[in-house]
């Protein structure tokens, strides 16, 4: 009876070892490679310089530079919508008027639409998205002519624009209503189309998978974009996921089997960073990747530094080396407090961190990085 619970204990110890071995072989791949980094020899590179308490509005400032950039126009024109009641039905209409910077009126437009969108750039062509309903987008010129449109035939497309370096180009993309819900025979109908001011179609991308929502970053000068679909069910985990690394034109550098749309382009877009995912823009290769579950930001190409955020834990790295440059973890007393925001400079030199309101200026050591 002894003998048989030693050897019932020695398979217990033997079975033990055993998942202990396979855990500790998977956790490499379990966890963000950072385990896999070596440290400088000259660690720390960095050193904090100045730490300022923000204003509420500087702080605002900051929240909003967490968010992708959006492309804006810029004009001298103005738009007044209005309801004017018609004298022969007594039905109020929707009316669309565009005013020059003198307060005079260059034309008015009756649109059909719940919600129209009108966009006017430098350049005095217009761009109405549900001009005639949800699925229509017309250019007009200064006096109202029509210049072109673009109609969609199925109705329960909704139509957008998104403008690129100030008109010179937009982006019409198309969606549902919900997305969730799209039936089968409907999903080649989502697109991205992009024109030039004047509405004629460049080039056309019918995507891959329905539904892209919010999944696009766009670089500060407007000449490339990172666009992403996906296909799933809202609540489950098997979404599928495809990327388009695309010119302002609409011309396609690459395509990724893969989500990787929600990142950064450097101060002279020459690397995109996604969840340390790493890009030479010139070509859409990666070349190298990390695993980051939070905010990454990197220098220039060149320069092999990037800087990673997650939750209260900043690290620098160098990502050709694979070394950790600098590491700092932040609190407010004894607990952990979340970074809010990161940023570096082009040089990789200087690096600033938001936590709890506290701005932090990080920069390179002189002399300690060969």
């Amino acid at each position: 009876m002894l003998n048989r619970i030693k050897f019932i204990k020695y398979q217990i110890v033997l079975i033990i070892i055993y998942f202990s071995t396979v855990i500790l072989c998977a956790v490499p791949l379990m966890v963000p490679n950072w385990t896999h980094l070596k440290w400088h020899k000259n660690y720390p590179l960095y050193e904090v310089i100045s730490q300022e308490k923000l204003t509420s509005a500087e702080r605002i400032n900051y929240y909003n530079k967490t968010y992708q950039y959006s492309p804006k126009i810029e004009t001298d024109y103005t738009i007044r919508m209005e309801k004017i009641r018609d004298q022969k039905t007594g039905m109020m209409k929707k009316y669309v008027t565009l005013v020059d910077s003198s307060g005079i009126e260059c034309w008015t437009k009756y649109s059909e639409s719940e919600h129209p969108q009108l966009y006017v750039a430098q350049n005095n062509i217009s761009v109405f998205t549900s001009y005639d309903n949800w699925n229509s987008v017309v250019w007009f010129d200064k006096k109202g002519n029509e210049l072109n449109r673009i109609n969609f035939d199925n109705d329960e497309i909704i139509a957008r624009a998104r403008p690129l370096k100030n008109g010179e180009y937009w982006i019409i993309t198309t969606d549902f209503d919900n997305n969730f819900e799209i039936q089968s025979n409907n999903k080649n109908l989502l697109s991205l189309i992009f024109t030039d001011k004047f509405g004629n179609i460049l080039n056309k991308i019918n995507l891959k998978y329905p539904n892209y929502g919010t999944y696009s970053t766009i670089s500060r000068s407007e000449e490339y974009l990172m666009m992403s679909c996906t296909e799933g069910q809202a609540g489950k985990r098997d979404y599928k996921y495809y990327s388009y690394f695309l010119k302002a034109n609409g011309t396609i550098v690459k395509e990724y089997n893969k989500l990787i749309s929600r990142g950064y382009f450097s101060d002279n877009e020459t690397i995109y960073i996604s969840n340390g995912k790493i890009m030479d823009v010139s070509t859409g290769e990666f070349i190298t990747s990390f695993i980051s579950h939070g905010s990454c930001k990197s220098a220039n190409k060149g320069i092999p530094v990037f800087v990673s955020s997650e939750g209260n834990v900043l690290r620098i790295v160098d990502y050709e080396k694979k070394e950790l440059l600098f590491y700092k973890e932040f609190k407010y007393g004894e607990k952990p407090c979340e970074i809010e925001y990161v940023e570096i400079s082009g040089d990789g030199k200087t690096i600033k961190a938001l936590a709890r309101g506290r701005l932090y200026k990080f920069e390179l050591i002189k002399n300690k990085r060969e």
